[in-house]
C-alpha cells in the first residue's frame, strides 16, 4: 500500500457538505468531493462510515466506496470501510433507524464484505447482542477491527468482547441513553478495561471537558484516538435538514440536534476543527495531539504512520 497521506486522519466520517455515506444516491465523484474538502481543512485520510441502513444500501454504496478507493488520485485517502451498525441495542440507537436494527450474523456480515471487496476495517457492534462474540472472534481473525458502541453492554459483555478481540470504543461517552446506572454502565466499564482503546469526540459538544480529562486520566495517550463522527451536513449553513429521515437542526454552533433538543445525530465539526479546539485545552502537548489525530487511528486499523 502507498504512503497514506501527511494530515490528520480520521475514523469516523459519515459524510460532509451535503454528502452522505449511506444515501442511496451516492455517487463516485460525492466520494472524491468529500475527500478534496477534507483535504482542504488538513484531514488527509478518513474512513468512510456506513451507518445502519437496509441491506440495498450496502449492496449500492459498499462497491462504490471501494471502486473510490482505487481512484489514483485520490484513491490513498480513503482507508478503507467503518460499519457502524447495524448490530445494535435498540435502546442505545441514537440516529441509527429502528427498524433495520438485527441480531449478529457472519454470514450477512461476509455478504457485505464482499461487496465492499474486502474494504471493510473498522465496524462498530454491540457486544451484548446474541452472536456478537462469535463473531468479533471470526472479524478479528480477518483482520477487521471491532469496536464497541451503541450498547448497554455490562462488564461481563464488555469484558467478553475484548478478550474475544475487540480492540476499540466508539465514541465513548455517545451512543448511549441520557440516564444510565450510576456505578455499572459502558461508559465506567470501558474505560476500565485496560487494554481497550477510546475514541472519542472532542467537539466541545458532544462530550463535557471533565469527561475528557477522565478518559485522559484512565487510559495512556496511544490508546486514545479523536475522530469528528462529522455528520452529512457537516460544512453546511446553520438550519433545519433532514438526517437519514429525521429532521435535525444545525446550529450555529456547530451542533447536530435532534428533535427533542438535547439528543446529537452526529457533528458538524471535520476533526481539523476538533484538535483545534482540544488544543486550547490546555490538555495534551502538539506530539500527544498528532498522536491521537494521525498515529494511534493509523496504528488500530493496522497502517503506518
Amino acid at each position: 500500500m502507498r504512503p497514506v497521506p501527511s494530515g490528520y486522519v480520521d475514523l469516523q466520517v459519515n459524510g460532509y457538505g451535503g454528502v452522505d455515506f449511506t444515501s442511496p444516491d451516492l455517487t463516485l465523484d460525492q466520494i472524491h468531493d468529500v475527500t478534496r474538502a477534507l483535504a482542504a481543512v488538513g484531514v488527509a485520510a478518513y474512513c468512510p462510515t456506513v451507518i445502519t441502513a437496509p441491506e440495498e444500501i450496502y449492496r449500492r454504496n459498499f462497491p462504490l466506496i471501494a471502486r473510490a478507493m482505487r481512484d489514483p488520485q485520490w484513491g490513498d485517502a480513503l482507508l478503507g470501510i467503518h460499519l457502524e451498525g447495524p448490530f445494535f441495542a435498540p435502546a442505545a440507537a441514537g440516529a441509527h433507524p429502528q427498524d433495520q436494527l438485527r441480531e449478529p450474523n457472519e454470514e450477512a456480515f461476509q455478504r457485505w464484505n464482499e461487496w465492499a471487496e474486502g474494504r471493510i476495517v473498522l465496524h462498530t457492534l454491540a457486544p451484548e447482542r446474541p452472536g456478537a462474540v462469535p463473531l468479533i472472534k471470526t472479524l478479528t481473525a480477518q483482520g477487521i477491527v471491532c469496536s464497541l458502541g451503541h450498547h448497554l453492554g455490562g462488564t461481563d459483555a464488555i469484558r467478553r468482547a475484548v478478550q474475544a478481540g475487540a480492540r476499540c470504543c466508539t465514541h465513548l461517552g455517545n451512543g448511549i441513553p441520557l440516564q444510565v446506572h450510576r456505578h455499572c454502565n459502558p461508559i465506567i466499564d470501558q474505560l476500565a478495561e485496560p487494554d481497550l482503546q477510546v475514541m472519542f469526540i472532542p467537539d466541545g459538544q458532544h462530550i463535557p471537558l471533565n469527561v475528557i480529562r477522565l478518559i485522559k486520566s484512565t487510559k495512556r495517550i496511544n490508546q486514545l484516538i479523536a475522530v469528528s463522527d462529522c455528520a452529512p451536513i457537516a460544512g453546511l449553513p446553520p438550519g433545519p435538514y433532514t438526517l437519514w429521515g429525521e429532521p435535525v437542526q444545525l446550529t450555529a454552533e456547530r451542533g447536530v440536534r435532534q428533535h427533542d433538543g438535547e439528543s446529537l445525530a452526529g457533528s458538524a465539526w471535520h476533526l481539523s476543527a476538533c484538535l483545534q479546539w482540544l488544543q486550547e485545552t490546555r490538555l495534551f502537548t502538539e506530539d500527544e495531539l498528532m498522536d491521537m489525530g494521525r498515529h494511534n487511528p493509523l496504528r488500530l486499523i493496522g497502517l503506518h504512520t
